[in-house]
């Protein structure tokens, strides 16, 4: 069975799909290896991830700059 070791591994509109087979593991019934899966699926549904945007710091300031340069050209044109 699949294990994720992390809540941010999955994420956005990911889909994780585990498949699960009784003869590779070590329960004494496939009843309890199905209680297992079960459990296992239920919790990995219930994992929430919050969006984080990677942003590059050059270019955010970049951006910035490039705003105040507009602004500032605004500026200078209405007082021409």
């Amino acid at each position: 069975m699949q294990c994720v070791s992390s809540t941010n591994e999955l994420g956005g509109n990911d889909r994780y799909l585990s498949m699960t087979h009784p003869c590779l593991t070590q329960t004494s019934s496939p009843q309890a290896f199905l209680a297992g899966s079960l459990r296992f699926a239920e919790r990995a549904k219930k994992i929430e991830n919050k969006a984080v945007v990677n942003r590059d710091p050059k270019a955010a300031k970049l951006a910035a700059m490039m705003e105040e340069n507009a602004a500032l050209r605004l500026k200078v044109h209405f007082c021409l």
